[in-house]
C-alpha cells in the first residue's frame, strides 16, 4: 500500500506535499438537542458539519541547534544608502547589513538628490524597503539616510517556539448550507497573533528582568536555517520572564515575547507591516511549507489533500488557523500546520 500523504496547494493544480510524519482529519457534527415531552432519554440531532486537518511538516536537513535568533544591536548612522529597484514603486537598501532600520531616527528619502519624504506612501522598518506614492514618477538614484540596527544574538536559548496563529472567520448561512449538505463555510481575515518562547541558560549579565520593566520595543529575527536564506522578522515586547533552577543544577530561564504592532509619528513613515517571512529565492525550505507561510500572511485561503494511502481521501479548501515552528538542541526544526475547512469536501480519486 502506498504512504499516507498530506498536500497543500495554492491554486488547486500544483500541490506540495508537507514532509512530516504524522497528521490528522477530524470530522464532526453540532450537536443539537431535540428531546420532547413524554421521554425519559435525553435526544441529540447532528447539524451543521465542520472538518479540520493537521499535520507536522520537518524542515529537513536543519537540527534546531543551527536556528539563529537575533535581536536588534545599538542604533547606527547611516548617509544615503543606496537603492535598487524591487517591483512598482518599491526600492529596496542594498547593503543587507543595514535593511533593519530604527524607526526612532527620522528617515529622509532621496530621489536624484532630493528629499521625497513627501511622496513615501510607506517603509518597511523590517527589510528596508521605502514604496513611493502612485502618482510619483522616480527619476533615480534612490538613497535614504537615517539609522539602522545591527543584528546581534539574542542569548543563550536551548530550544524556540515561534507561534503564528489566525482566526478563521466563520461565514456560513442557511442557503449556502442547504446546497453543500450543511457544511460550515469559513474565510481568512480574522486577527493573526505571533509569539516567540525561548527557554535559555539564565545568566545575569543578560538582565531580562530590568528589559522587562524598561518594556522596550525590540526587533527579532528567526533564521531556522542558519544561513539567512528564510528568516521572520517582527516587532516584540516582552512579556514574561520565569526564572528557575534546583540546587546544584542549571539555573534556566525562560522569556517570552509578543508581538507588538508600531504606529507612526509625526516624523515617522507608515510601517509596511510588523512582522514578516522573507525567503531567499532557491532556499532550502519545503514548498508546502512556503505555501501555508504565505497564505498565513496573505490572509488566502489554500486547497489541501487528505490521502490515506496516497491514493485516496479527499480534498477541500481551508484556512490557515496555525503555523508554529519549534526546534531546540536535541530535535530537528519542525512546524505545525492546523487548517480549517471551508465547505464540502471532494472524494478522491
Amino acid at each position: 500500500m502506498a504512504a499516507k500523504i498530506i498536500a497543500v496547494s495554492a491554486d488547486d493544480s500544483t500541490y506540495y506535499t508537507l514532509p512530516g510524519s504524522t497528521g490528522e482529519l477530524m470530522r464532526q457534527a453540532g450537536a443539537l438537542e431535540d428531546t420532547i415531552f413524554g421521554q425519559t432519554f435525553k435526544s441529540m440531532q447532528p447539524g451543521v458539519i465542520g472538518w479540520q486537518i493537521q499535520s507536522d511538516a520537518y524542515f529537513k536537513g536543519f537540527p534546531g541547534y543551527v536556528c539563529a535568533i537575533k535581536k536588534k544591536g545599538t542604533t547606527t548612522g547611516m548617509t544615503t544608502e543606496a537603492c535598487t529597484l524591487v517591483s512598482g514603486k518599491t526600492y529596496q537598501i542594498n547593503a543587507t547589513t543595514k535593511r533593519v532600520v530604527d524607526r526612532a531616527v527620522t528617515l529622509n528619502v532621496f530621489d536624484n538628490a532630493v528629499n521625497r519624504n513627501a511622496e513615501v506612501l510607506n517603509f518597511n522598518y523590517l527589510t528596508g524597503e521605502v514604496t513611493f506614492k502612485a502618482t510619483y514618477t522616480v527619476v533615480g538614484p534612490v538613497t535614504i539616510t537615517g539609522s539602522y540596527f545591527p543584528l546581534i544574538s539574542l542569548g543563550k536559548y536551548t530550544s524556540f517556539t515561534l507561534n503564528q496563529t489566525a482566526v478563521a472567520i466563520k461565514d456560513s448561512d442557511i442557503p449556502e448550507m442547504q446546497a453543500n449538505g450543511g457544511v460550515d463555510t469559513y474565510r481568512s481575515g480574522g486577527l493573526r497573533e505571533v509569539s516567540l518562547q525561548l527557554p535559555a541558560v539564565f545568566a545575569a549579565a543578560d538582565a531580562w528582568d530590568t528589559e522587562l520593566t524598561g518594556r522596550e520595543e525590540y526587533i527579532i529575527e528567526v533564521n531556522p536555517d542558519g544561513t539567512g536564506a528564510h528568516v521572520a522578522r517582527g516587532f516584540f515586547k516582552l512579556f514574561d520572564d520565569k526564572q528557575n533552577g534546583n540546587v546544584g543544577a542549571l539555573e534556566e530561564e525562560t522569556l517570552q515575547f509578543n508581538l507588538f504592532v508600531p504606529i507612526a509619528s509625526a516624523s515617522q513613515f507608515e510601517a509596511t507591516t510588523p512582522f514578516q517571512w522573507i525567503h531567499a529565492a532557491g532556499g532550502p525550505i519545503p514548498n508546502a511549507v512556503k505555501v501555508c507561510l504565505d497564505a498565513w500572511e496573505a490572509q488566502t485561503s489554500l486547497f489541501v489533500k487528505y490521502l490515506h494511502d496516497g491514493t485516496n481521501g479527499w480534498k477541500g479548501e481551508a484556512v490557515i488557523t496555525n503555523v508554529t515552528l519549534q526546534g531546540g538542541l536535541d530535535s530537528v526544526n519542525q512546524f505545525t500546520v492546523s487548517l480549517q475547512g471551508s465547505g464540502e469536501r471532494t472524494d478522491l480519486p
